[in-house]
């Protein structure tokens, strides 16, 4: 019986600690490009919240017994999952936002090089991968284009962070 509780802490702490470093990456790195690392970090937080509710639900005898300790459940991982996650979302434009106002930034001209379509939870959407010069290294980045003319050459003035030369934020289409 000591060994189970013990592996049911590990268990715990590892689940809780998926998720905690989950959000950590969605607040500090999100904004990178790359589908995988996206992934990953969804799964994480996911993996996270569901394990810490199954483990809860699985080894707390008032919860397995109650149809209101499943539901409890059921809303803890619906609150760890969308109440937290939007939190983190909501810090990390903050972040975003006060790291472009505090600068330095510098201003480019960006060039469209692949016009991808992402799966988005609204269907397919046209995004544009950019290339520009930052900091003596060529940066590859990309968005979610809305233009009508999606096309490769195309131009942009994006602004980046010197301090994290792969934050960039669109300024105008260049014609």
């Amino acid at each position: 019986m000591i060994l189970q509780n013990r592996q049911i802490k590990i268990a715990l702490l590892t689940s809780i600690v998926s998720y905690l470093a989950g959000c950590a990456l969605f607040y500090l790195v999100w904004y990178k490009n790359g589908q995988f690392l996206h992934v990953m970090i969804i799964a994480l937080i996911v993996a996270g919240a569901t394990c810490t509710g199954w483990l809860f639900k699985m080894y707390n005898p008032l919860m397995i017994k109650s149809k209101s300790g499943k539901t409890i459940i059921v809303m803890f991982i619906i609150l760890m999952l969308f109440g937290f996650g939007g939190v983190v979302n909501v810090l990390e434009k903050k972040r975003i936002n006060s790291i472009f106002q505090e600068g330095p930034n510098t201003q480019v001209v960006a060039t469209v090089v692949e016009v991808d379509l992402r799966s988005t939870r609204s269907g397919k959407q046209p995004w544009s991968i950019i290339k520009y010069d930052a900091k003596n290294k060529v940066v590859e980045q990309s968005f979610a284009d809305t233009s009508k003319n999606l096309a490769i050459g195309q131009k942009y003035l994006i602004e980046y962070s010197v301090k994290y030369p792969d934050m960039f934020r669109v300024l105008k289409k260049l014609e």
